[in-house]
């Protein structure tokens, strides 16, 4: 099966590897193609056989060198860590990954990850360096969302020696077990009040319109009606009281702006339907083309190719 995440993931190693001055032949690759979950991992085996387990983690620091794309703007538009891994949870469900992630707050600026077979009885475990890779990516992405002095480790490190300080690799143990994972740091930049601003002086429009303009910002979010009501500086009661008069509802309103969303993603031609899907904030494949389908009377795959054939 080809499909995006891996896809994704192969570029970020590919900008991690040159960053180290490091080349691999045969990418299967480049730009923003859909390749296959086992050309991945021929990727990250190659990697390791050819410049070691080191390179491999180092590697991963290439996606906060990649170019602004949809997949990682939705999930670096998350309000914090926990945000942020549950959309990670999310995007397996898209990729149809065997493997998910869990996570657990130890305290307010530490957590332990486990990556782990989706059937825990009878699926096989996630290799040691599919560990590597998705704790590498996540850790960056971490930081990239803003989390200060953070640290990571296996939680097996029980000499408490850090893999990750300071943004850099050190330390990397081949043969100790990766999973679960601790990350730790000491805080998170809050970026969120920027975007309450711009939209809640705004009175001269409609309360759905306002929405319209903050669920705009960011589709990929599971928007909450008390979360959303402080992004428009008002109380949730409010909120739902104007809603009502304007005959209305926070559900009503979100599905209007992520299937607006979708369709005008549908014009990209090396945006995959799952892909689309999970930067507009649909819960799986399954829901988006149900309620996709409910909104236009056709699948989303019918959609984007006539809109594809419409354009020549």
């Amino acid at each position: 099966m080809k499909e995006f995440a891996s896809s994704a993931m192969i570029r970020a190693l590919q900008y991690g590897l040159r960053l180290q001055g490091l080349h691999l032949n045969d990418w299967p690759v480049t730009e923003r193609a859909h390749v296959s979950i086992s050309d991945k991992r021929s990727v990250i085996v190659s990697i390791i056989s050819k410049f070691g387990h080191q390179a491999l983690f180092t590697a991963t620091d290439g996606i906060s060198h990649m170019p602004s794309e949809p997949l990682l703007s939705a999930l670096l538009s998350a309000t914090d860590i926990d945000d942020l891994l549950r959309r990670w949870q999310r995007l397996g469900r898209f990729s149809h990954s065997k493997n998910t992630t869990e996570f657990r707050w130890v305290n307010q600026n530490t957590l332990i990850i486990d990556h782990v077979s989706r059937d825990p009885v009878f699926g096989e475990h996630p290799t040691w360096f599919e560990d590597a890779v998705v704790f590498g990516v996540l850790t960056n992405l971490c930081e990239m969302l803003g989390a200060r002095d953070l640290t990571a480790r296996p939680v097996a490190e029980t000499s408490g020696s850090a893999w990750r300080e300071n943004s850099l690799w050190q330390n990397i143990t081949p043969d100790m077990t990766l999973t679960p994972w601790r990350i730790s740091y000491a805080q998170l930049t809050d970026s969120t009040e920027e975007t309450r601003e711009e939209i809640e002086h705004q009175p001269s429009i409609s309360t759905e319109d306002r929405l319209h303009q903050l669920f705009a910002t960011d589709p990929a979010r599971q928007w909450s009606l008390e979360g959303s009501a402080k992004q428009l500086g008002m109380s949730k009661r409010g909120l739902q009281r104007h809603l009502r008069a304007e005959n209305t509802s926070l559900t009503a309103s979100l599905l209007k702006i992520r299937l607006k969303h979708a369709t005008d993603l549908m014009n990209d031609r090396e945006m995959s339907l799952g892909e689309i899907g999970f930067v507009c904030g649909f819960s799986d494949q399954a829901h988006f083309g149900r309620q996709f389908k409910r909104f236009a009377g056709i699948t989303p795959a019918k959609y984007q190719k006539e809109v594809l054939n419409a354009e020549g």
